[in-house]
């Protein structure tokens, strides 16, 4: 009869450490009726290996196998967590995935029995034993030398003086930069953006109707005194636009008519800071890793000329 396995690999945050100098470590005790072995999956040692995995052994069905590997990963969390060691669960992370060609290619040429490399929690058929595969692409963004010597004598020519919230938006976008997460890097370039926002007062009447509304909830008896400040507080703040709308204002005025994702610059941003909504706010419609990584690539070039054609035009 076979039996299941489950396994989870994940990736451990740089600037923290396990101190297990070994390259296994049995951790069956945690659980009496489940085999655990935690293992770097590299040639290295535990404590010195970014990448790790804990694999559960010898389950009768692939359902209890899936079971107990979820069992696992929610104590995993909760332990990393309170340990305050950073661990990448591959929720988010990018997907390694070989096809059943390329496996039977690699398998044939390297006389192996293999699997994919999933980052996360799997479950397979413990029988016959297999090793790992994984692919990883790393794209590299190629700028030529006269490429950078325009840019930068023009920018040479220019009286630039940043503002602070210039400053900030720069800042943001370059740590953009170096996110490998494709729901890190979305956030931070949208938090670039709203730290250009500048929202203005609504009209006149707008603002009297709001007053009102306060200086109802102020005489209004039925609400204890730390309800009624937190809904003054709240109505006084709608005293000014909202940020998606400064924000359309903002893209209207700096990039026009030009086009990301085949949508007008305000279409573009409209869509971006819905998706922004949805993922901090995490609703039922919590958008994927494939849905994301699109407009993040776009988005890229999107706030690279939000923040630089003032300075220089294409």
């Amino acid at each position: 009869m076979a039996k299941f396995n489950f396994r989870i690999r994940v990736l451990k945050a740089r600037g923290t450490t396990l101190e297990i100098e070994s390259p296994n470590k049995d951790y069956s005790f945690t659980n009496p009726d489940v085999n655990v072995l935690l293992s770097s999956t590299s040639e290295d040692t535990i404590k010195n290996s970014d990448r790790l995995s804990f694999i559960g052994s010898d389950f009768s069905t692939k359902k209890d196998a899936q079971m107990a590997g979820e069992k696992f990963l929610n104590a995993l969390k909760i332990t990393f967590a309170r340990l305050r060691i950073g661990i990448d669960f591959g929720n988010k992370a990018p997907k390694s995935h070989i096809t059943e060609f390329g496996l039977k290619f690699f398998e044939e040429k390297y006389n192996k029995n293999l699997i994919n490399d999933v980052h996360g929690l799997m479950v397979y058929e413990s029988e016959p034993s297999r090793e790992f595969a994984s692919s990883n692409m790393n794209l590299v963004l190629s700028t030529s030398e006269s490429s950078f010597e325009e840019v930068w004598r023009k920018s040479l020519t220019k009286q630039i003086e940043l503002t602070e919230k210039e400053r900030i938006a720069f800042d943001l976008f370059n740590l953009s930069l170096f996110q490998n997460n494709e729901e890190s890097r979305f956030i931070l370039l949208i938090m670039a953006i709203e730290s250009l926002i500048q929202q203005q007062k609504r009209n006149e009447n707008e603002i009297n109707y709001i007053d009102k509304i306060i200086e109802q909830t102020k005489n209004e008896k039925s609400l204890e005194n730390g309800e009624k400040e937190s809904f003054i507080n709240a109505f006084g703040s709608l005293k000014s636009e909202s940020i998606s709308k400064a924000g359309r204002k903002l893209v209207d005025e700096k990039l026009g008519q030009k086009k990301y994702k085949n949508l007008s610059a305000v279409k573009f941003f409209s869509e971006c800071y819905q998706i922004r909504s949805n993922l901090v706010h995490v609703t039922s419609s919590l958008p994927t890793r494939e849905e994301v990584a699109p407009y993040a690539a776009e988005l890229e070039v999107f706030v690279s000329d939000l923040l630089t054609d003032l300075f220089i035009k294409n």
